[in-house]
C-alpha cells in the first residue's frame, strides 16, 4: 500500500485542474468533491489505498487550486478533454468514479462521455438526480434570478430574513449555515455567483439512463445519509428503481456524511469496491 500523495496539474483548454493521487494500481478511482470543498475532502477516506488501486482526487474548476479560464460555462468538451488527459497519463487503467453532492452530478456527466467505459460509479448524496428546489428557483425562474441578484447586493437584508425564517421553522439549520457561508463575505458571494454561472450545465439526462442509453455497463452504488435534509434518500430509490445494476447503502448521517461518518463510508467502499478490510481514519 502507498500512503503518500503526489500532486500535479492538468493544463486544459479552458481550465487548469489540480490533481493529487495516491496508490500505484491499474484500478483508478476518480474522486470529485462538493461545493465550497476541495480534493482534500477525501483524505479522511484514504489514509491508505488498497493494493492494485490508485485514488485520483480532483479540484473542480473554481475550487481548491483549480482555475476556470473560459468565457462560458462548463460543457461536454471540458469533461471529454479531462478524460483524455487522465487516460493519457494513466493508460491501460480500469476506471471508476466517485462524487459527493455537486461532485456527484459532475461524476454522472463524466459518465455520459463516450470516450471511456466506467466499471463502477459511486454517488454520495449526489446532486443532479433531482435538482434542489432553491437551485431551480434561482436558475430557472425570473423571480428567482431577481431575488438572487438582490441577495448578492444586499446580503445583510438576506441574513435578517433568513434568521427570521429560521425562528419560525421555515428553513432548517443546514440552510441557514449555507447562507452564512455563501453570502456574508464578498469572496464567498463571488464564488457562489461564479459557480452558478459556470456550472449551469445541462440537466442530468435521467430518461436516457432509464432507457438504457447511458450508464448501462457501469455498476452504481448510491450512498446516502439517513438524515439528509438537502437531498432525501427517496431520491436514491428513484435512481435504483430505474437504473439496472444499482444499489443503495444508507449511512447514519446527514448530508455531509463523509465528515460525519467516514469509517462507515470506507467500510462500504472496502466491501463493495475494493474488496478489502482496510479502515479509514478520522
Amino acid at each position: 500500500m502507498t500512503d503518500s500523495w503526489i500532486d500535479f496539474q492538468l493544463d486544459l483548454t479552458f481550465a487548469t485542474v489540480s490533481v493529487k493521487t495516491k496508490g500505484e494500481g491499474r484500478d483508478s478511482l476518480i474522486c470529485l468533491h462538493g461545493y465550497m470543498q476541495s480534493k482534500n475532502l477525501f483524505d479522511v477516506l484514504f489514509p491508505e489505498v488498497p493494493k492494485g488501486w490508485r485514488v485520483v482526487c480532483i479540484d473542480l474548476p473554481l475550487f481548491g487550486n483549480s482555475e476556470w479560464k473560459g468565457e462560458t460555462g462548463i460543457d461536454k468538451s471540458f469533461f471529454d478533454e479531462l478524460w483524455q488527459a487522465l487516460v493519457k497519463k494513466y493508460p491501460d487503467n480500469t476506471w471508476h468514479i466517485m462524487g459527493f453532492s455537486m461532485g456527484g452530478k459532475m461524476a454522472m456527466l463524466m459518465a455520459e462521455s463516450s470516450l471511456i467505459e466506467l466499471k463502477t460509479g459511486i454517488l454520495i448524496a449526489p446532486d443532479g438526480i433531482k435538482s434542489n428546489y432553491w437551485h431551480l428557483l434561482i436558475t430557472r425562474t425570473g423571480i428567482g434570478k431577481f431575488l438572487f441578484k438582490f441577495a448578492l447586493r444586499f446580503p445583510k437584508t438576506l441574513m435578517a430574513f433568513a434568521s427570521f425564517f429560521r425562528k419560525i421553522m421555515f428553513i432548517g439549520n443546514f440552510s441557514l449555515r449555507f447562507l452564512r457561508a455563501s453570502f456574508v463575505r464578498p469572496r464567498d458571494r463571488e464564488l457562489l455567483e461564479n459557480t452558478i454561472r459556470i456550472y449551469h450545465v445541462k440537466p442530468f439526462r435521467f430518461k436516457e439512463w432509464c432507457d438504457g442509453q447511458l450508464g448501462k455497463n457501469t455498476r452504481w452504488l448510491l450512498i446516502w445519509g439517513k438524515k439528509d435534509r438537502v437531498l432525501r434518500p427517496s431520491v436514491a430509490k428513484k435512481f435504483t428503481r430505474a437504473i439496472p445494476n444499482s444499489e443503495i447503502h444508507l449511512v447514519n448521517a446527514g448530508h455531509m456524511l463523509i465528515g460525519h461518518n467516514p469509517r462507515r463510508l470506507r467500510k462500504i467502499l472496502d466491501r463493495n469496491v475494493f474488496h478489502t478490510s482496510v479502515k479509514a481514519g478520522g
